[in-house]
């Protein structure tokens, strides 16, 4: 029954005509490495949790990709100008600028890269 159907497929105008020939999808290409520290810092936020008694349900996780160093900090809130000044007081003034930040977040990364930065 499929070669049937097959055949029937092959020899129909109708269908020849809506064939849509789909591109073959490309093969994932590894990041490149890192070859400094603070060279690559990968940003996730998780939540929201149980809020806090400080009223902290958010929780902003920065991974330096090269050595691995994780620097966690809680948030009241997921705002952009709350994101970027969390980066900006906890990662950047401490470690200093950076040559790419891999931003996993597409929000933060357009939001809080312009306003609070």
């Amino acid at each position: 029954m499929d070669a049937d159907i097959a055949e029937h497929i092959k020899a129909c105008q109708r269908c020849q005509k809506r064939k849509y020939d789909r591109p073959q999808p490309t093969l994932l290409s590894p990041l490149p490495q890192c070859t400094e520290p603070n060279q690559w810092v990968d940003i996730d936020l998780f939540g929201p949790l149980k809020t806090s008694g400080h009223g902290k349900k958010m929780v902003l996780c920065m991974t330096d990709t090269f050595t691995k160093y994780v620097e966690l900090v809680a948030l009241t809130d997921k705002e952009a100008e709350t994101t970027g000044e969390a980066i900006f007081n906890k990662w950047i003034c401490r470690y200093g600028t950076h040559v790419d930040f891999v931003r996993q977040w597409q929000r933060i990364a357009k939001q809080a890269g312009n306003r609070a930065l």
